[in-house]
């Protein structure tokens, strides 16, 4: 396999994992608990946003505008997740934060694909930053909440959240140099985005196995 193929295969790859994934949740879905049948919703919403941006990209050759609207599904999602499922008492000032991430972005969107013309060469967008921003504070609150609580028994939970903390970590640092990545012409733009699918890969990749552990061990 040559270096191209090679970088041409790992996006299909991601495909197939989420397929897979909405394959397996489908199966177990009635043996979920809750926690893991919002797992399973997120695993649905990446798989439909990949479709929709390859169906972008061969309608219109330009799937920019989906990067934003994913980063404000995924605020939202996240937001949800903590303050349901993981947290033990909500956070006012998490939910203002969450709630001025959402707005920037919309606001960012607004800006770039409405009241401008988009030129890739001039396109440096944070809303995956202020997204990430927003997961990382929540991932970080969740462990000072249980070490202060001291009541944390299910495993589990700790472990999806330091998951989620460095999954989200390093593809904050992927994003940040947006603009430098999709301009760069030397071929260190091809490691920051090896790096940020193999980092997608092995999160959704615990995710479906979460999933998969969850309904086999219920069903027993």
């Amino acid at each position: 396999m040559t270096l191209n193929e090679f970088i041409n295969f790992l996006p299909l790859s991601v495909k197939a994992l989420l397929a897979i994934g909405v394959v397996i949740g489908a199966i177990t879905f009635r043996s979920l608990d809750g926690l893991n049948r919002y797992l399973y919703f997120y695993i649905l919403l990446m798989a439909v946003f990949e479709a929709a941006s390859s169906i972008l990209l061969e309608i219109s050759n330009s799937n920019m505008i989906v990067l934003p609207i994913y980063c404000a599904v995924e605020v939202m999602y996240f937001t949800f997740l903590y303050n349901i499922y993981l947290l033990s008492k909500q956070n006012n000032i998490l939910k203002i934060l969450s709630f001025g991430a959402l707005f920037y972005i919309i606001f960012e969107t607004i800006y770039y694909f409405v009241l401008n013309d988009i030129n890739v060469k001039f396109y440096q967008p944070y809303a995956k930053v202020a997204d990430n921003f927003v997961i990382i504070m929540y991932a970080l609150y969740f462990i000072y909440e249980k070490v202060n609580l001291y009541n944390e028994q299910r495993w589990d939970n700790f472990r999806l959240n330091i998951i989620v903390l460095i999954a989200f970590t390093l593809t904050l640092i992927v994003f940040l140099p947006f603009n430098f990545l999709v301009n760069e012409e030397t071929g260190i733009k091809f490691i920051f985005w090896l790096v940020n699918i193999v980092v997608i890969l092995l999160f959704y990749g615990y995710l479906i196995w979460h999933i998969w552990r969850n309904g086999r061990i219920r069903k027993l």
